[in-house]
Parts: C-alpha cells; structure tokens; sequence
C-alpha cells in the first residue's frame, strides 16, 4: 500500500474526517463545535486508515466569555492534554468566535506534530495562560524581617537563617 504523502499513520478514521477540515477550523461557532461533540460521527470510511501528513495543526474548546476574555488572537501560550502527553505544546490563539449566549469558541493553532497527537480527536485540555518556575513556599512559612522584607527561615547546621524571597505569584488557593 502506498501513501500519496509522508506523514504520522493512523491506523483508524472516526468519520469526522470530512466535517473537521483545516479550512473550517478558525470559523467554528461553539455550537459547531458542541453539535460535533454530541452527534455520531459518519462511521468509519472504508480503508486502513489515514495519513495525518501536515504538521499544522487546530484545537478547538467552548469556554465562558469570562474565561476566554484573557485569549486574544495571536497570543502564544501552551496547552495541555493531559491524558496524551506529559509535556506543554506550544499554541498560537487562532480565532475567538462569540455567540449570542455567552460562549466562545476558542481555536488554537499548533506546528508541533507526534504520533500521539496524530491520532486524538476528543480529549480534556488544559490551558496555560502563564507559567511560573521556582520554589513553592506555603502561606504559614512565610515571615518578615525587622525591615519588613518577606522570606523564610532555614536550618543552617545548628542555626537559623533568615532567606529572603522574591514572591513572583501568590494565590489564596494554595
């Protein structure tokens, strides 16, 4: 069996190959992208398989106005799919369509292609809107000096140290 192009196999279709096309992607409303969630796809179309031969690639999730107030168009921010893989892709915020009822469709664009992507169709994201790297120190931890600077106390040996600390986030649910 020969491919007409190179790419990652996918040794089954779903159907849905035909009504999610690259060329509709950034115009879903949330309402496509509820009816194609809810509906049964066509059934699988007679072959092996299919070639997922571009590396380009689009997410699409419904979210409350409120949440997707903080995608705007061409940001760049990472995504995860948890049960796919165990590391951030790389997304460009592609297109936010709002309907009249509050919802937003929020496509993502991605270059980043695997095997594992190649093959998902419906699962759970996770969006990064920031990321933050360093220690994490619990509210009860933290202490202020006589100069009113804010940090913890270690154990030096016998000693204890006071160490300052650089507060680069907080949130009252950790």
């Amino acid at each position: 069996i020969r491919s007409p192009i190179a790419g990652y196999f996918v040794n089954r279709t779903d159907g849905f190959e035909s009504a999610l096309t690259v060329e509709k992607a950034t115009d879903m409303m949330p309402t496509d992208i509820s009816r194609i969630l809810t509906e049964s796809p066509a059934g699988e179309t007679a072959g092996i398989g299919k070639v997922v031969g571009d590396y380009e690639w689009y997410l699409a999730c419904v979210l409350p106005v409120e949440q997707a107030s903080q995608l705007k168009e061409g940001a760049e921010l990472s995504v995860r799919l948890p049960f796919v893989l165990n590391q951030a892709i790389p997304v460009k915020v592609a297109a936010t369509n709002k309907d009249k009822d509050g919802q937003v469709a929020v496509i993502f664009e991605s270059s980043q292609m695997s095997k594992e992507l190649s093959s998902i169709r419906n699962e759970q994201v996770q969006i990064q809107l920031k990321e933050y790297e360093g220690l994490r120190v619990p509210d009860a931890a933290m202490q202020f000096n006589d100069k009113q600077e804010a940090g913890v106390y270690v154990r030096v040996g016998n000693a204890l140290a006071f160490r300052r600390v650089n507060v680069l986030y907080h949130s009252e649910h950790d």
